[in-house]
């Protein structure tokens, strides 16, 4: 645990920059998630009134929704990774150039084991590595974790009796995982 805190203590630096980046990936990830319950609600809608009632104008109207909130969804999902992929491609070349920065000034010449040629290849694919699992490590599981929190939310303003009842199965589901 010590060592993922120095980790994180010290690739956060290299976030700092692109404070705004990271900030928009976060609200679009939320945004995603807000635009994906609306097909549900629609949806529920479909079933309990429109159905029922057997109004084709709505069905084809709710239908229509769900299909433009879904454009939307992956509009919404295609700027998130290419703005998550600048990023990351933003934090990799800092982290490059401030190795390679170190390496040179480094008059110890600690890197007699591998040729050049050896060492850039070795320590660019590392450094793409480090980058990748941050946004595994931290990145991905705060997002997830948000989404867990505005399902379970718009769960309980559906039905707080039903959501709590599935919150009991959470366990069950994890134990057979």
């Amino acid at each position: 645990m010590i060592m993922n805190f120095n980790y994180v203590k010290r690739i956060i630096p290299y976030f700092k920059p692109y404070w705004f980046k990271l900030l928009l990936v976060f609200l679009l990830s939320i945004a995603s998630i807000l635009l994906s319950l609306v097909p549900v609600d629609i949806l529920r809608r479909l079933i309990d009134v429109a159905i029922p009632a057997k109004d084709l104008n709505l069905v084809i109207k709710m239908i229509l929704v769900v299909f433009v909130v879904h454009l939307l969804i992956l509009l919404v999902n295609y700027i998130q990774d290419i703005l998550s992929t600048k990023l990351n491609l933003d934090i990799t070349r800092k982290i490059q150039h401030d190795f390679f920065e170190k390496l040179i000034l480094d008059s110890s010449k600690k890197s007699g084991d591998f040729d050049q040629g050896q060492l850039m290849e070795k320590s660019i694919n590392e450094i793409e590595e480090v980058v990748d699992s941050t946004f595994d490590l931290i990145i991905s599981p705060i997002l997830e974790v948000i989404s867990i929190i505005i399902t379970i939310i718009y769960m309980l303003t559906i039905s707080s009796s039903l959501t709590i009842l599935s919150l009991f199965f959470i366990p069950l589901f994890i134990i057979m995982t």
